[in-house]
């Protein structure tokens, strides 16, 4: 389920590729159509030696292009050649969303501290350590800028929409019967868009989905919610939530 954290996120990943972009422009004289495609995996290709960046085996015609600073919204990393690095298939599916420096601790590959001190030079050496402070207040504003307009523009586009005929709801009211549970009680309790607070770990965030979780035979209904603060959804069955308030 679409959600308006997925739009924030999509704006927020939009403007730090301006922003890398733009920098780039701005210290290298490179224009944003060298970023992408073929020029830049050869760019970093021949840079790298065709090696890979993390482990610095040889690539094969196939390999990533990684951001060494993932490029979301906790790390904040630019879409700019020093934050671009070239990856094996394994190291690039290993490090995922970490850091540099979570990586290498982590991986356990030989020379880590050597790769790892080699790779921030270089990002330096491009421009790319850049004060995540800046740019943590630009993207803040963005993404809440762009979550409470969907938010808002949602909600008036659902009171021009007409209300269901009696036909629809007949033809609902079957297709629940057929679906193996109907959410319709937890919706009313935990609407989509609601706070809840988990009283087990003491979490909240905001409700964006429901799902079954358990055995086949016995499948227990639960509440998904993007915590605030943090980047992994998390899911919590109905009985350990309360509702803080609803939007």
């Amino acid at each position: 389920m679409a959600t308006r954290q997925d739009a924030s996120n999509a704006a927020v990943r939009a403007a730090l590729t301006l922003l890398g972009e733009r920098r780039d422009a701005a210290v290298l004289g490179l224009a944003p159509g060298d970023l992408r495609g073929k020029k830049i995996r050869a760019a970093l290709k021949d840079e790298f030696q065709n090696s890979c960046a993390y482990c610095e085996e040889k690539l094969g015609e196939s390999f990533d292009v990684d951001h060494l600073v993932p490029m979301n919204r906790t790390a904040l990393g630019l879409h700019m050649y020093g934050n671009l690095v070239p990856a094996c298939k394994p190291c690039n599916s290993a490090k995922k969303a970490k850091t540099l420096e979570e990586f290498i601790r982590e991986s356990g590959l030989p020379n880590g501290k050597r790769i790892q001190g080699k790779l921030e030079k270089r990002a330096a050496k491009f421009g790319a350590d850049l004060d995540s402070n800046k740019v943590r207040q630009i993207v803040g504003d963005l993404y809440k800028l762009i979550s409470d307009t969907i938010l808002k523009e949602s909600e008036l586009a659902l009171k021009i929409l007409p209300a269901p005929s009696s036909e629809t709801l007949l033809a609902a009211k079957k297709i629940q019967k057929k679906s193996e549970f109907d959410f319709s009680e937890i919706s009313k309790k935990f609407p989509i868009g609601s706070y809840v607070k988990s009283e087990t770990d003491g979490t909240f965030g905001e409700v964006c989905d429901y799902s079954l979780q358990g055995p086949k035979k016995n499948r227990q209904a639960y509440v998904t919610y993007q915590p605030v603060g943090g980047e992994k959804l998390l899911r919590r069955a109905p009985s350990t939530l309360i509702i803080i308030f609803i939007i």
